[in-house]
């Protein structure tokens, strides 16, 4: 007479989440890579990297403390997933194979609930060590974001940094966004990058035509076109119509340039529709985040035009130098005027950082 089959094995051949047949000891094992200097975890994958990623990797660092990333200073480790939890799983594990765990890769954080509400008011680049230095709230504020003479990009960075920012504004708070309706985008300086918006769209995961869309761009050729649009016409448009959070003028000052500027203006009023547009501008910013982008490779009248400009709560100076190997280096300078110090704070980031979005 044939043993019936026990309960525990009814419900093994009947748990509907398995296939027939499947053992549960048996799953995927996961390859851990981490930083060998402060441990933090680099990245997790269902299969090993190529060694050839590693030799190609150039001025790739750890985010938490700085190591240089090479195949020598990656920590390599299998792992086995944790298995569903007590609660889908009937029967109690046998005291002889007991559960296999597997431990939190990343250190637990502890927020409560005011610092939650912060951080979901403000918005930030993404890039840890300039967004710990900067306050950028949706209620309000400004930013000037300035190549340095030093720089020979052609203010290619700062850009680049704008344009970030403009694709993170239009995501959810959740994800470090504003939730903003739309981007107003005044491209003073014809400098404005389809690709680069597409690229961070894509990097994030984030419908492209929806992005473009949301990001309304306008385009003076003259002085005075600049002058009409910042003074009557961007508040009632960015505020009001569209419901803008975030208001960027790039490359503010490459019009009032030698190169640019209308012949027939003369300096007197250059610095009038200059105090004009500053004070339009402080205006808006009691209501949106003012983004303004300058390169001062173009500007080459007197200095007095800059000290016409409206005065940011933020401000990051950006000089590019070239290495070796033809990426560049940024050296950054940072100064949060709401703080009561104001200090200026230097950092040095590879130019990967600003262009790429690290993996969650």
């Amino acid at each position: 007479m044939n043993k019936p089959p026990s309960l525990r094995t009814l419900l093994y051949c009947y748990r509907p989440h398995m296939r027939f047949g499947q053992n549960h000891h048996h799953q995927q094992l996961l390859y851990q890579y981490r930083c060998s200097r402060c441990r933090t975890v680099l990245k997790e994958t269902k299969s090993p990297i190529d060694s050839s990623i590693f030799r190609s990797l150039k001025n790739e660092r750890c985010v938490s403390c700085g190591n240089v990333l090479q195949e020598q200073t990656v920590i390599v480790a299998v792992q086995q997933p944790s298995l569903r939890s007590s609660q889908n799983n009937i029967s109690s594990p046998s005291p002889h194979h007991p559960a296999h765990t597997l431990p939190s890769p990343l250190p637990m954080i502890f927020e409560t609930a005011y610092d939650v509400q912060q951080r979901s008011d403000k918005l930030a680049f993404d890039i840890a060590e300039i967004d710990s230095l900067l306050d950028l709230s949706d209620s309000g504020g400004s930013i000037c974001v300035a190549s340095s003479r030093e720089s020979r990009d052609g203010g290619w960075h700062a850009n680049t940094l704008v344009t970030r920012l403009c694709v993170r504004a239009l995501m959810s708070r959740r994800h470090g966004g504003f939730g903003s309706p739309s981007v107003m985008f005044i491209d003073a300086g014809n400098c404005s990058d389809i690709y680069q918006c597409v690229n961070f769209a894509r990097q994030y995961g984030l419908d492209i035509q929806k992005v473009l869309d949301g990001i309304m761009v306008s385009r003076p050729f003259t002085i005075h076109q600049l002058a009409g649009l910042l003074i009557y016409e961007l508040e009632s448009a960015a505020i009001h119509r569209f419901g803008a959070k975030l208001v960027v003028v790039s490359d503010m000052l490459k019009m009032f340039s030698q190169e640019a500027s209308d012949p027939q203006l003369d300096y007197d009023e250059a610095q009038w529709l200059l105090r004009e547009i500053a004070m339009s501008l402080q205006r808006i910013s009691a209501h949106a985040l003012v983004v303004i982008s300058l390169n001062n490779n173009n500007n080459n009248r007197p200095s007095q035009y800059r000290s016409l400009l409206p005065h940011c709560d933020n401000r990051i100076d950006i000089a590019a130098t070239a290495s070796s190997d033809g990426s560049h280096n940024l050296q950054l300078e940072i100064t949060n005027h709401r703080h009561h110090d104001s200090k200026r704070h230097c950092l040095s980031l590879p130019e990967r950082e600003v262009q790429l979005v690290l993996a969650r």
